[in-house]
């Protein structure tokens, strides 16, 4: 992951970085990956001053006493969290205005703070359904290619697919050799493919050390 001390310099953040933390730190566990339980809309949200980028829940209005229908998740640059609530009427959601802010979150904190400030009864809207991954996935990077080309939805849809052995569409001999790579003790990489219907491919590979994970087009490789 990028050092959200990066973005002090001027440097902007790739969204998919910054909310690939933020859900890790939610999930408790970066082994995993984390998909939004409760909500109708979860995207990033890019870098933008004087925030590092972050992330963003929409959900039923009827879950919070202040009325909001979408909270943002936002990195600061000096490691604490702010949390924005929004509320709309139109369903375009340009009328879309702040209705309540927190600011200088431990990141510990950010629950305790999502229900002092909503008085929620249910549960957290970034409650998480954490699959636990068949292996470490180490730190998550996307091409400059990958990002423009596919939404941060359908990345972490795929993200999780491959973290849970969905290989996608590649070979039988690759997802054979896949699968014996979560068991050996030298294991090589692992490579999963994405075919959409539209024609895009995506490719996601593990290097052979656990370090890293990276999201590509198949011309980026």
């Amino acid at each position: 992951m990028q050092d959200n001390k990066q973005a002090s310099t001027g440097r902007k953040v790739p969204a998919v970085w910054t909310a690939g933390k933020l859900i890790a730190e939610l999930a408790h566990d970066p082994s995993h990956v984390a998909m939004m339980m409760g909500v109708t809309m979860f995207e990033a949200v890019e870098a933008e001053e004087p925030h590092c980028g972050g992330v963003r829940f929409t959900y039923p209005n009827w879950l919070c006493r202040n009325q909001s229908r979408e909270v943002k998740i936002l990195a600061m640059p000096d490691g604490t969290r702010r949390m924005e609530w929004y509320t709309w009427t139109a369903r375009d959601q340009s009328d879309s205005r702040l209705v309540d802010e927190a600011d200088g979150i431990k990141p510990e904190d950010m629950e305790k703070v999502w229900y002092g400030h909503t008085d929620c009864p249910i549960r957290i809207p970034w409650e998480v359904e954490s699959c636990a991954a068949k292996f470490k996935t180490g730190s998550l990077a996307a091409t400059p290619a990958a990002l423009e080309e596919f939404t941060q939805q359908e990345i972490f849809i795929c993200l999780k697919r491959h973290c849970k052995g969905d290989w996608g569409d590649v070979c039988e001999a690759d997802k054979a050799g896949n699968d014996a790579s979560l068991t050996s003790d030298d294991p090589p990489r692992i490579m999963s493919v994405y075919k959409q219907l539209d024609g895009r491919t995506l490719w996601i590979i593990t290097e052979a050390d656990r370090s890293a994970t990276t999201v590509m087009l198949p011309e980026d490789y």
